[in-house]
């Protein structure tokens, strides 16, 4: 495969795109905004983990975390923003919770509940406010999701004091993961290499006006991170593929191995930007839980509303959530910490 930087416009090649994940205003340095991430992360994974009982000292860490947070909220959209968008439209709040949630009224308390609690926020007493009808989805969803060993299963609706409800978030960051490894590697390689992808469809946006098809964006991507290196160590390029079980290709890894991961840290380039990725990995699925779970309650409400029978409906929806393959879950905050680390230590 030959190699071609075209897209990228006449003699407009680059070596990296860490200039684009970083390119904030002049008032906001790379540093800057490093900095500011991680006493944000830090802050939050602090108040995650406090104790209920110091409210004191809880209510000062949140203070600081809201100064920086609102800090962070400025600086990160700058790597979000369409090179080509003809106007800019309003940025959301860092997790703040979608606008067609508002439309929710028979599980809208739910709603706030599971993302706060799938955020690691603060619950409080407010939010345990649930119907019947919200605690039997939210038995489901408990029972599936979370069966780490130190969580009891719900066997019934009255198992849901107030108590159990206003507690369980502590339990939740007090416990593992239940994700395999190779699910950890997945979700974070599936969302850097997206995203690196979608920069350079970006870039080729800004300097050729043109959006790459899906195979052209494939095949740029493979040229652009990896074909100087294949030919530098004589190696098949196909070794450097995201590996993928429904691939098809020849000398594709399979799993997320060894080999893979010696063969994507001989890419200089590559490693720069995707260690740039990672610095907004976590900030990134914390936006994605709300939109996650808009698709499921809006759907589960129409249903609610739409059928005679509320119990049978009820039924339908929890055999739902336990047995089908389909009901994709969002990944916690704490899950998506411990894929990070999970990945971050593959390359120490």
């Amino acid at each position: 495969m030959e190699y071609n930087n075209s897209c990228l416009g006449p003699g407009r090649g680059f070596t990296s795109l860490s200039p684009l994940l970083s390119d904030f205003d002049g008032e906001r340095s790379a540093e800057h905004f490093q900095v500011t991430e991680r006493l944000y992360k830090m802050f939050q994974d602090e108040q995650a983990l406090m104790s209920e009982e110091n409210p004191v000292l809880r209510s000062f860490v949140s203070k600081i975390e809201s100064q920086i947070k609102q800090e962070f909220i400025l600086l990160v959209p700058d790597l979000f923003k369409t090179l080509n968008a003809k106007e800019e439209r309003p940025l959301k709040k860092v997790g703040s919770v979608d606008e067609s949630f508002q439309n929710l009224k028979i599980l809208k308390g739910l709603n706030m509940y599971l993302s706060k609690l799938l955020k690691h926020e603060q619950i409080n007493e407010e939010d345990i406010n649930l119907s019947s009808i919200e605690k039997v989805i939210l038995a489901s969803i408990i029972n599936k999701k979370f069966k780490h060993k130190s969580i009891r299963k719900i066997e019934k609706l009255s198992d849901m004091t107030a108590q159990f409800l206003l507690h369980f978030p502590i339990t939740v960051s007090q416990g593992g993961s239940m994700k395999r490894t190779e699910e950890n590697y997945k979700i974070v390689f599936n969302w850097c290499f997206k995203f690196l992808k979608k920069k350079l469809n970006d870039l080729s946006i800004q300097q050729n006006r043109k959006v790459l098809s899906k195979k052209e964006l494939e095949d740029h991507f493979y040229e652009f991170y990896f074909h100087g290196v294949a030919e530098e160590q004589d190696i098949d390029i196909n070794k450097f593929f995201k590996p993928n079980f429904t691939n098809k290709l020849m000398n594709v890894e399979k799993t997320f191995n060894n080999q893979f991961i010696t063969h994507i840290k001989l890419s200089r380039t590559f490693m720069t930007d995707f260690e740039e990725a990672m610095k907004i990995f976590i900030f990134s699925h914390m936006n994605l839980i709300d939109k996650k779970l808009k698709s499921l309650f809006v759907k589960w409400e129409e249903m609610i509303t739409s059928e005679p029978n509320v119990d049978e409906t009820l039924r339908k929806i929890s055999n739902y959530i336990m047995k089908s393959s389909k009901c994709k879950l969002p990944w916690s905050k704490h899950e998506v910490m411990i894929a990070h680390r999970t990945v971050v230590n593959l390359f120490k």
